[in-house]
């Protein structure tokens, strides 16, 4: 089971058997408005995929599919304490922590996946949410975050 939550629509992405990005950002807007009057624990682990779209162009989207799955279990296994682990878009995935251990687990988190030196291998970024954050805005951090990984 990818997600600890309830009220989600049950839809997964096709791929990775994650949460789709509709999940992710009803999480996280549920999480702000719910959290209105102070600022929630909420930390962002998004990873990307390195080298799917190389494996796409010289093995076919099949390839590349079970690559970007590969990766998603290992996203599964290494975040067993988030609330939510999604399929971010295209070939970055994210998991979602909560509470008062969130930076410490979404970091336990990240060292687990850049240690594993089996493929794929991945590009981490972390993000903690901010006071008046919303899900865009804490999802774009999260792309700058990874990209700068």
């Amino acid at each position: 089971m990818t997600t600890k939550s309830s009220g989600h629509s049950g839809v997964l992405d096709y791929v990775t058997g994650l949460q789709t990005r509709n999940e992710l950002e009803a999480c996280l807007q549920l999480q702000f408005d719910h959290n209105s009057n102070q600022l929630p624990t909420l930390v962002a682990l998004g990873v990307d995929v390195i080298g799917l779209k190389h494996v796409n162009d010289t093995h076919g989207f099949l390839a590349g599919d079970t690559y970007l799955a590969a990766a998603a279990a290992k996203l599964i296994d290494a975040t067993a304490h988030s609330q939510l682990q999604s399929r971010l878009g295209g070939d970055e995935l994210t998991a979602i922590f909560l509470g008062s251990q969130a930076l410490e687990n979404a970091t336990a988190a990240k060292e687990k996946l850049l240690a594993c030196p089996e493929p794929p291998q991945v590009r981490c970024g972390i993000v903690t949410a901010v006071v008046n954050d919303t899900a865009a805005l804490l999802i774009e951090r999260l792309y700058i975050a990874i990209r700068k990984a």
